[in-house]
């Protein structure tokens, strides 16, 4: 759980010494007789030395290397490393890179390289040249070493894939040789079906049929689109409506020609993983033969998810893989690297170029890009030709050159907008107003309204040179990084990250001339899990903390005596391994009395950052044995009274869905546990063979069988979907969490940061601190007032949260501020909400959610799967909303349970598959098991195992949305029958309160339904709902979530 601190002059002191620019001392090296390596550095008060290297091999950037080794004490005045089985041999070459923490920062000494000249003794005397061994020749490593094996324990990787929680160094995570019999049996791509538009326009359109699989390639050709469609089409219409992959109801999906606005001249292809696969860092490998033509532009892209920074100018990024353009002039130059504008000079800022001997199109080459935390490596046909260093932050280079979405990358890391989930994509586009600089042979001028219409006029002299203007690709694939940053350290220290970072952002630069006028600061930091200090009988201390996700756990301690800041203290461990779910460090040989005290202070590493637990305290006031079970001063068991227990279920994913035939069985379906002590009863569980088949207008719908072969897998193949790579089996549990441990932010579950808008308009803002809690294995969202948290009329000041903001920076959803002449004012309430939608999305399955609902006057809980990439529209549920499970928290309306689908903001459409049950107590008095089942052909509703609805249209929700007039229902017509519910879905579990939908207008709601003052009014009368809000009764508690294939 994060937290904020207010932090004064800590931070700044600290920002002032980084300025300082520190140099690590020299490090000495000596090769001792006859073996051995000592390598020592003079003290300088640290706290850590560390020595990196690697032998007769240059290290790859900050790579772990041969020797990694962190120690923690000095001696002598001297720090050193030694290895005393090293054999090194004259005109043996070391390179290697040292690190220092000093007064509790963290400094480098990089690109060393020494080379043995020389023997000495252990006194450091040199040997006598006469007795040493004859020197062998050591061959340097060439220029193409051999592969990497990934070691046969997985190792973490920094990657990260959509749908799984971790991946091992080195893994294969993605692969594509193309061989099947045409596209539609590649199951790991979607072909585009639209008219490409901004921010660089292309003049052609995307369509199916110029893709096609044959001999194990993926060619993509494009055409004119007169020789496809016949004369004079582009001088018509185009309507690509019902199949449109773009977004409906714009020129991505329908055209008609005026003048000289022609259509797209030209017809070509473009497939993608977008709903397949996506995934942050690693090493992506394409064999590709480039187009050859005049104006033709490969696409080999990584192109972002959620285009979390925005989606107009490539706010977002585009990592470009490799393109060279067709023209024969540019036919031998090849460029890579990251597009972070669409306008020069920024655009082309990073891109990287390398010189060929011939046309890149003359052959097939291997085309690599390597994406880390910290940069971007280009190679072809494993010469590296390029690297692309973010420096202090991509924002920085981007702001000098006027970029205006620089801003919004602040909110990110030093990769950032490249800091997010990517998918790959590969086609053929022609044209365009950005991609081909304007000069006398060029027929069209970027920008000019007539671009396209001059384009085509001239295809007489461009056409005639597509003589190969395919992309052909022959395999395409993703590995896992091998360590961060293109090699991290086991041991590295990223605190050292996080201060440069920091102290050099021009942010803090700002903050830290406020500091001078001593102002406060706020950092976002990582709340580390307090310690569990442990004394063993006879003698020995342990010390642990759980597991969650960390790289490193580090313990500084002190005996009866205080620690002086961050000194190193008695005890100076670092531990890398966990064990069992826990971190462990031990002393055995510690002796404790009862009443000794110890004072420390714990250090983690967490995806990249260090976090620090200062100014612990702990007194022995007993014995355990080396079971953890309490025991006296003699050493004999102690009575314990025995605790009631309730039984839990690990929180885990189903299997790892496996491209190969060796996948595990899925494993049968557990009875999820009981939800609440013993005086509440416990609601039945629901099994796969425990819910009945609903009825349905399409009795095959719901056994829709994937394309592949059974006889190929270890089970029968579910219809489920998951944004995870690899097949599902019948039954398979898909994501589970119990809350058992605190929430992993990022991980499984994002919070949202921002204001919510439309459609609903809630008067609440969603944050993350304090409301939001994980206790006794359940999730706890509570609502408090804006005041409560930021003082006495917050809301009728300005609240920015553009820093951490989750929605669009620059909109309403990150800042607001009151007004009193139009009487709007901040939201009043603080409510929270978490979803999947960064890491777990599905289509088709069975979701149950066991929980508590809220009971307090226009309190609303949210237990939703929410569409993950709107492809029908994005206002006014346009992809559609499913809800599990709601009840108001009003006492009038908290016996009504609702659950489906939404499919519109506007009654009679928005409830008109909305079901209901009447409990026969309030929902809120005790926990029960809400579930949604999905299908194919419809929707299954039931609390404790009971159905009591069910959703299937009779036609098509299209069908029955176009006799209500619902303007989405055009788009989903492009769709299946169920469509919108036919796209990935993400979960969500929230809180809102009031807003414009959910209420109907009566003489006891203090705000009307559209009024501009609605929330000021209910604001006005809290002293009528606020009485109704309760500790113990008015909180969302979510005991377990559970998603199953079905």
């Amino acid at each position: 759980m994060e937290k904020t601190f207010l932090i004064l002059s800590t931070i700044c002191s600290l920002c002032l010494i980084k300025a300082g620019a520190y140099t690590v001392p020299p490090a000495k090296l000596e090769a001792i007789y006859p073996k051995g390596l000592r390598v020592t550095v003079k003290d300088d008060g640290f706290s850590l030395f560390a020595f990196h290297g690697n032998l007769n091999q240059e290290m790859e950037g900050l790579e772990a290397g041969h020797w990694a080794r962190d120690i923690t004490k000095a001696k002598n005045g001297v720090w050193t490393f030694r290895d005393r089985n090293a054999e090194l041999k004259l005109g043996d070459k070391i390179y290697f890179w040292t690190y220092v923490i000093k007064n509790g920062l963290g400094y480098r000494q990089d690109n060393g390289e020494w080379t043995v000249t020389e023997f000495v003794n252990e006194d450091g005397t040199p040997v006598d040249p006469n007795n040493l061994p004859e020197p062998e020749v050591t061959s340097a490593p060439g220029p193409n070493p051999p592969p990497y094996n990934p070691p046969p324990v997985c190792q973490k990787s920094i990657t990260e894939v959509q749908g799984l929680r971790s991946v091992c160094q080195g893994v294969l995570i993605f692969t594509e040789d193309f061989n099947k019999p045409n596209l539609d049996k590649l199951n790991q791509w979607d072909a585009e079906v639209m008219l490409p538009r901004g921010p660089d326009y292309p003049f052609n359109a995307y369509v199916k049929d110029a893709v096609t699989v044959e001999n194990g390639e993926l060619k993509i050709k494009p055409t004119l689109t007169e020789s496809r469609f016949g004369d004079a089409y582009i001088d018509g219409e185009w309507d690509l409506t019902s199949s449109c992959t773009g977004q409906v109801g714009t020129q991505e999906c329908h055209q008609v020609a005026s003048g000289a606005n022609i259509l797209p001249p030209v017809t070509s292809g473009k497939v993608t993983t977008r709903n397949r696969f996506s995934f942050k860092y690693g090493r992506i490998d394409v064999k590709a033969k480039l187009p050859a033509g005049n104006w033709l532009m490969p696409e080999i892209n990584l192109e972002p998810r959620d285009n979390v920074y925005g989606k107009q100018r490539y706010e977002s990024g585009l990592i470009r893989v490799a393109f060279a353009r067709g023209n024969p002039p540019f036919a031998k130059r090849l460029y890579g690297g990251p597009v972070l504008t669409d306008a020069e000079p920024y655009r082309s800022f990073l891109l990287k170029e390398h010189h060929g001997i011939d046309n890149w199109s003359k052959d097939f080459h291997n085309y690599s890009l390597i994406w880390r935390p910290n940069g971007i490596q280009l190679l072809v046909d494993g010469v590296h030709y390029g690297d692309v260093n973010p420096g202090e932050g991509f924002y920085y280079t981007a702001k000098q050159q006027a970029v205006p979405h620089a801003s919004m990358w602040l909110k990110g890391s030093i990769m950032a907008p490249l800091d997010q989930m990517f998918y790959i994509s590969l086609g053929v586009r022609a044209g365009g107003i950005n991609d081909f600089a304007d000069n006398p042979d060029k027929p069209w001028t970027n920008g000019a309204s007539k671009a396209v219409y001059r384009f085509y006029q001239h295809q007489d002299s461009w056409y005639r040179t597509w003589t190969s203007p395919e992309l052909v690709v022959d395999s395409v694939n993703v590995y896992a990084l091998l360590v961060f940053g293109g090699q991290r350290p086991r041991n590295y220290r990223p605190i050292l990250d996080f201060y440069e970072v920091f102290c050099n952002t021009m942010l803090t630069k700002l903050l830290l001339s406020v500091c001078v006028l001593q102002c406060f600061i706020l950092v976002r930091c990582l709340e580390v899990p307090p310690a569990k200090l442990e004394a063993i009988y006879p003698k020995g201390l342990r010390v642990s903390i759980p597991d969650d996700g960390y790289s490193l756990f580090a313990f500084h301690g002190k005996l009866n005596e205080e620690m002086e800041g961050l000194e190193a203290g008695q005890w100076s461990r670092d531990i890398t391994k966990p064990k069992d779910g826990r971190w462990y460090f031990r002393d055995r040989e510690a002796r404790l009395a009862i009443g000794d005290k110890l004072y420390f202070w714990t250090y983690i590493l967490q995806n990249g950052l260090g976090y620090r637990q200062d100014n612990g305290e702990w007194t022995v006031t007993g014995y355990v044995d080396e079971a953890g079970n309490p025991v006296g001063l003699d050493g004999s068991p102690l009575e314990a009274a025995p605790v009631p227990t309730v039984p839990s279920i690990l929180p885990t994913t189903g299997p790892v869905p496996d491209n190969t035939n060796n996948a595990p069985a899925p494993q049968t379906t557990p009875n999820p546990p009981s939800l609440t002590p013993e005086s509440i009863p416990n609601p039945p569980s629901l099994t796969p063979e425990s819910i009945p088949n609903p009825p349905s207008s399409n009795p095959e719908a719901s056994q829709v069988a994937p394309n592949e072969d059974n006889t190929r897998y270890p089970c029968e193949l579910s219809a489920s979907k998951t944004s995870a790579p690899g097949y599902v089996c019948k039954g398979q549990l898909l994501f589970g969490d119990n809350f058992n441990s605190r929430i992993k932010k990022g991980k499984i579950w994002t919070p949202e940061i921002k204001f919510p808008g439309p459609p609903e308009y809630p008067f609440n803002v969603y944050l993350y601190g304090k409301n939001v809690k994980v206790n006794d294995g359940r999730l706890i969202i509570k609502p408090v007032t804006l005041d409560s948290k930021f003082g006495n009329n917050f809301v009728f000041q300005s609240l920015d949260l553009s820093q951490s903001c989750t929605g669009v920076i620059g909109t309403r959803e990150c800042h607001r501020a009151a007004s009193e002449s139009s009487g709007e004012i901040v939201p009043p309430i603080v409510t929270a909400k978490l979803t999947t939608k960064r890491s777990f999305s599905f289509k088709y399955g069975r979701i149950e959610i066991g929980a508590r609902m809220p009971l307090g006057n226009w309190l609303i809980p949210e237990l939703l799967l929410e569409p993950r990439d709107n492809v029908y529209g994005d206002q006014n549920y346009a992809s559609g909303l499913l809800r599990v499970a709601l009840v108001k928290g009003n006492v009038d309306d908290s016996k009504k349970l609702y659950g489906g689908p939404i499919l519109n903001d506007i009654p009679p459409f928005r409830s008109q598959y909305t079901k209901k049950r009447i409990g026969l107590d309030h929902w809120s008095k005790a926990f029960h098991n809400y579930t949604l089942v999905w299908r194919p052909d419809g929707i299954s509703l039931f609390v404790d195992g009971e159905n009591y609805g069910e959703i299937i249209p009779s036609q098509s929700f299209a069908e029955e949305g176009k006799k209500d007039n619902i303007q989405a229902a055009t788009a989903w017509l492009q769709g299946t029958p169920i469509a919108p519910f036919d796209q990935m879905f993400y979960i969500s579990l929230g809180l809102s309160v009031g807003g414009l939908h959910e209420f109907q207008d009566n003489p006891f709601k203090p705000w009307v339904t559209n009024a501009t003052d609605a929330m000021l009014n209910f604001w006005e009368s809290k002293d009528s709902w606020l009485p109704t809000w309760y500790e113990d009764t008015s909180s969302l508690q979510v005991d377990y979530v559970r998603v199953y294939a079905l």
